[in-house]
């Protein structure tokens, strides 16, 4: 079997088992939203692409360039290792970068769930990778990849360019127990870097220290009203908060005076989704008044919607 039937049968086996989750999902949603109250507008945009680069089969995790407009920094999920995908909004393929430890050797990622884009150690934004999947709940530690957003030229004649970056690597366990995880936010204010779990009922987050050395231990933050969270983002303003699962997306507001990461406690407003195969990936666009999301498969929609009454995300 070659690997596009294995995805697609990943795919179908997923679906099975996942429907049988849904009801679950969307009758905790409907309890939430009624007590969510000044909810944003939002409305899918019809003109989806598809990304036809059949590398880009699982992709798991999506966010928009701030400093490169209309560059998506996308990635797969177990399987493909330490690399990440450059697109644009059709859905091309620009370039792959291929991330490396301080001694020039490649990162040996074990499952790759979201990626994030957040401050740094210096100037620039950086990229925030979150080798934090654990379908076993079985890994003793994760880890986080972060390196300076790499600056992406456009190849003449759709040529892919091929690029590596160094990156420092957080090592990180969890203060309670293994859990599977598939949401990375990274505050662009504060720089705070928080995992989300992917637990069934009540997810929890929790925030990964900024160290270097050893192993660190995660601290945990709040309990979330919902689970079966496999993706995440944070406005560039910092505004904004949106998580989604397979079915359905929510998003919330800074509120004003308490750390943000306490409004993932609260009810959160619904947010429009298409319906995707295996959804995982979403993010903010780099003006923060749409959001992108994109399924795992070969030759995925890439979406696009818009937030209250700003533009488009693209």
């Amino acid at each position: 079997m070659n690997r596009n039937q294995q995805v697609a049968t990943k795919v179908r086996h997923g679906q099975i088992a996942l429907l049988a989750l849904a009801l679950v999902w969307l009758v905790g949603l409907a309890v939430l939203a009624e007590e969510a109250t000044s909810c944003p507008e939002t409305e899918r945009v019809t003109d989806s692409r598809t990304i036809a680069d059949e590398t880009l089969s699982e992709i798991s995790g999506l966010v928009a360039s701030r400093s490169q407009p209309g560059i998506l920094w996308v990635h797969n999920d177990s399987g493909d290792g330490a690399v990440v995908y450059a697109i644009d909004f059709d859905g091309q393929l620009l370039a792959r970068v291929q991330l490396l430890r301080s001694d020039g050797s490649k990162i040996d990622a074990v499952d790759c769930e979201d990626i994030a884009l957040g401050p740094g150690p210096s100037d620039g934004d950086f990229l925030f990778l979150a080798d934090i999947g654990d379908n076993a709940g079985s890994r003793e530690t994760i880890r986080i990849y972060r390196f300076s957003e790499p600056h992406v030229t456009v190849e003449a004649n759709g040529h892919v360019a091929d690029m590596a970056a160094e990156c420092d690597v957080i090592e990180a366990a969890y203060p309670d127990r293994p859990r599977d995880a598939e949401a990375l936010l990274v505050d662009p204010l504060s720089g705070e870097v928080v995992i989300v779990s992917k637990d069934f009922i009540n997810a929890r987050a929790y925030r990964v220290p900024n160290r270097l050395e050893g192993i660190a231990t995660l601290e945990f933050l709040v309990e979330l009203a919902r689970g079966f969270i496999t993706g995440g983002d944070i406005s560039g303003d910092g505004l904004s908060i949106v998580l989604r699962g397979y079915w359905n997306a929510e998003i919330w507001t800074r509120s004003p005076g308490a750390n943000w990461w306490e409004s993932l406690g609260m009810p959160g407003c619904p947010a429009s989704l298409a319906i995707e195969p295996q959804g995982e990936a979403i993010g903010f666009s780099d003006s923060g008044q749409g959001y992108l999301t994109v399924s795992e498969g070969v030759q995925p929609m890439l979406h696009l919607y818009r937030l209250g009454l700003g533009e488009p995300a693209s």
